[in-house]
């Protein structure tokens, strides 16, 4: 309770990091309709801004596993480039999802979650689309060299900016 206080102390010496908590583009998932999203409430801001500042302290544990999703994708595209000789995209997408399922079948029984949250439509579209995008992506690995493709993947957060700013408003 002490570290949390002391973090809030944090956000508090900034007002600019305050409004940004505020009044900046922290998200509810309350939703009338599932693609509306609701702003939170200041006290619903408030409450994050320190949870938020409460992990700051995790920095190395959060940077090591960054390090090591960075080196998974990469051993993946390399793995993914080997067997397009063999496997189609659509084939390699679809056994990376069956051992996908698995995991997450197993780590979510453990922890007992739930395998229909709220807000499915959105779950279902986000899994279309991401499954669209990993065969787009299996599909430019097979066929280009795998550091063009690679490079190309990077593009991503150029296109995040683009559609945060028309589906989200940000």
């Amino acid at each position: 309770m002490a570290e949390v206080r002391k973090n809030k102390k944090i956000l508090d010496r900034s007002s600019d990091q305050n409004d940004l908590v505020r009044n900046g583009p922290l998200l509810s998932f309350r939703r009338s309709r599932w693609w509306q999203l609701a702003p939170l409430s200041r006290s619903q801001s408030d409450s994050i801004g320190a949870e938020v500042t409460a992990r700051t302290d995790r920095v190395g544990v959060a940077f090591a596993w960054m390090v090591l999703s960075a080196a998974s994708f990469s051993l993946m595209a390399v793995f993914v480039k080997r067997l397009s000789g063999a496997y189609t995209a659509g084939e390699l997408v679809f056994y990376r999802s069956i051992v996908n399922w698995a995991v997450i079948t197993v780590w979510m029984l453990f922890r007992g979650e739930s395998f229909l949250p709220p807000g499915k439509p959105l779950l279902v579209f986000r899994g279309v689309v991401g499954v669209a995008g990993m065969a787009c992506l299996f599909y430019a690995i097979g066929h280009l060299p795998l550091p063009i493709a690679m490079l190309l993947s990077w593009c991503s957060p150029i296109f995040v900016i683009l559609f945060s700013r028309l589906l989200l408003g940000e």
